[in-house]
């Protein structure tokens, strides 16, 4: 009797999650924190510069004025960031509990940044400036390059994993059972 139960329990712990869901949320996680660390540090910088030089750009004969940024800037550079972040943890984290919904936004957040990519590329077409010495010219399509060189493949490897039967009927038998769980009020 006492050898069946022991026999039991790893059979019910093999049932949790897919070998390669933990990484991805891991990824997903650190991408989430990478994309709005350098907003965060932006708003942190205007909010120390506004602190310590607001009374001096104030006064009449102020030497100093305080740079003045837009409310679309904002939201651009600060809170656009902000909810790709949110989105990206709370769908690590619908990852790791093994929620459908969160297998399709990630599918989502691994095709829609590559594809934006190669459109760039396609349209986007520098001009360049040939007469002038030292002229800095324009790298985005590096950047761009680069960044579709990264996404690419993380993109192909989390498409490939995701669409596995076992995998996707793991998350769809682990929402069944939460949904199930859930009290209807």
């Amino acid at each position: 009797m006492d050898s069946q139960i022991v026999q039991q329990v790893p059979e019910q712990g093999r049932q949790d999650r897919p070998r390669g869901v933990i990484p991805i949320a891991a990824i997903q996680f650190v991408v989430s924190a990478l994309i709005w660390l350098p907003s965060g540090l932006l708003l942190l910088n205007d909010a120390i510069l506004y602190h310590r030089y607001a009374a001096a750009a104030a006064a009449p004969h102020a030497l100093i004025t305080l740079p003045k940024r837009s409310h679309p800037y904002y939201e651009v550079v600060v809170g656009l960031p902000l909810c790709l972040s949110v989105i990206g943890v709370l769908t690590g984290i619908g990852l790791l509990r093994l929620r459908s919904w969160a297998r399709r936004v990630t599918l989502c957040m691994a095709t829609v940044p590559a594809f934006a990519c190669v459109a760039y590329l396609k349209l986007h077409h520098p001009k360049y400036v040939s007469d002038a010495l030292f002229v800095v010219q324009d790298f985005t399509n590096v950047l761009a390059g680069c960044l579709l060189t990264i996404l690419l493949p993380v993109s192909i490897w989390w498409w490939v994993f995701f669409m596995r039967a076992d995998v996707r009927s793991r998350f769809r038998l682990k929402s069944q059972q939460a949904r199930e769980s859930t009290p209807m009020s």
